[in-house]
């Protein structure tokens, strides 16, 4: 089977059958991907800049990671907030669920923003998360 798009994304602390139990809808036009290098910079009191970096083959390193709007229930609101800071499986909505290894990683889930009620009900929202990519981390030991 071939990757495809799918209006999901898998994200969660546990796995069943090598999958991220979780899925949450995601809100297409709310998608990006981000880009992060390995770098300070602070200025001296002289106004001048510092910077340290991590290269590779003198080349900075640069993580990336993903933010997404996505559209939830109360409870499924309840369930990010509740792993957020923490390291979680991810796959993301271009995947292959057939072989999940080859599209599953360990992400940090750094923030959940702009967290937004769309119904009467309080039922429904709508909320910005950001994942970035956890390089070094296999697991969640």
């Amino acid at each position: 089977m071939a990757a495809t798009v799918h209006n999901t994304i898998l994200l969660d602390q546990q796995l069943s059958s090598g999958l991220p139990v979780n899925g949450y809808k995601v809100v297409h036009d709310g998608l990006s991907q981000v880009y992060e290098p390995a770098i300070m910079v602070e200025r001296s009191i002289t106004g001048k800049l510092h910077t340290q970096r991590i290269l590779s083959a003198g080349e900075p390193i640069v993580y990336s990671g993903f933010r997404y709007t996505l559209f939830l229930t109360r409870a499924e609101k309840t369930q990010l907030a509740e792993d957020l800071g923490k390291y979680v499986y991810f796959m993301p909505h271009y995947r292959d669920d057939a072989s999940p290894a080859s599209y599953r990683s360990v992400m940090l889930f750094r923030s959940m923003t702009d967290v937004e009620n769309i119904d009467p009900h309080l039922e429904y929202y709508n909320a910005v998360i950001e994942l970035v990519e956890a390089t070094g981390h296999t697991d969640l030991s």
